[in-house]
């Protein structure tokens, strides 16, 4: 899947470009066999990021996050490094990235968790369903909005997604003074 938009970069609004592919790949992570992902993000045209994602459906239907293996670049295009958190491994326990039976006005919910130095702490929340949504690669209905933070970003930095059912995410926003990416994108193509 390939989304496009923009971010903010020292007070900038530059163009940005993530590419996701699903993998065949399967990785057993604190022992649940794991679906690969892998995402990269483009800033100005550029390789800012690579990630390997580690998700899992459970029998109920909950997608989980049980990892993220990151790789920044710097503005030269050089690797500046490698971090990575993995379930079960110092600490780290997995979350939910998506609930089986989402429904607005439910409790918020643990997206994962790794300790410093990586402080993952995301939360989600269900605020929206049944809405629709158009971007470049069609019109969606059914949309579910999910509200994503985390404590180190405060309560007024907020990451907006927009779920289609047999889709994924076909659009990003933001809410908050406190969001200092403002990342909006949106599906081009699947």
């Amino acid at each position: 899947m390939v989304y496009k938009g923009f971010t903010q970069e020292d007070e900038k609004r530059v163009p940005a470009r993530v590419v996701q592919t699903v993998t065949d790949l399967t990785k057993v992570v604190n022992g649940v066999r794991t679906v690969v992902v892998w995402d990269v993000d483009y800033k100005d045209g550029k390789v800012t990021e690579s990630e390997i994602v580690f998700f899992a459906q459970d029998k109920d239907g909950n997608v989980w996050l049980l990892g993220v293996n990151w790789l920044k670049y710097t503005k030269m295009g050089t690797s500046r490094g490698s971090s990575a958190w993995i379930a079960g491994m110092d600490g780290s326990s997995p979350g939910i990235m998506m609930k089986a039976d989402p429904r607005p006005g439910t409790p918020s919910y643990s997206q994962g968790y790794a300790p410093p130095p990586f402080n993952w702490t995301d939360r989600a929340t269900v605020e929206k369903a049944g809405q629709k949504v158009c971007v470049p690669a069609g019109c969606y209905k059914d949309v579910l909005v999910i509200v994503e933070g985390s404590k180190g970003e405060g309560p007024d930095a907020q990451q907006l997604k927009y779920y289609a059912p047999g889709v994924g995410y076909v659009k990003v926003g933001w809410r908050g003074k406190g969001e200092k990416l403002r990342e909006t994108l949106e599906l081009a193509r699947s």
